[in-house]
């Protein structure tokens, strides 16, 4: 089993909308190492920034269910793009996953949290 972090855009998706959603069967894009996820992986959901600046961190986690393949984009997800795009309108290369837990406001794991504070000897 391995772990990796997706990330999510909150310029080009509603994740939070998505997620809020509760779906039962989770898709996401995958544009890298599509060959080694795989079915039992665990996933953490990465919300960058964004032009609106919301709070960076992992925002959900979740298993991979099914092998990634060319798929269209889940129905129910299609509301949560801002824009139509290749991504959003044309099959692609996607993990389905099942949600195990969404980080509630003060579960956000930030970028910030656990780094090393350096501080020079005084």
């Amino acid at each position: 089993m391995r772990i990796w972090i997706f990330q999510g855009n909150p310029d080009d998706y509603d994740i939070n909308g998505y997620l809020d959603s509760r779906p039962a069967r989770l898709t996401w894009l995958v544009t890298r190492y599509a060959h080694e996820i795989a079915v039992g992986d665990r996933v953490f959901l990465w919300r960058n920034r964004g032009a609106n600046g919301a709070v960076a961190g992992v925002v959900a986690e979740a298993i991979v269910t099914e092998p990634n393949a060319l798929r269209d984009e889940d129905p129910e997800a299609l509301a949560f793009w801002h824009e139509e795009s290749e991504r959003s309108n044309s099959p692609q290369i996607r993990a389905v996953m099942r949600l195990v837990k969404v980080a509630g406001l003060r579960e956000v794991i930030r970028r910030e949290w656990g780094a090393p504070r350096i501080m020079a000897n005084c």
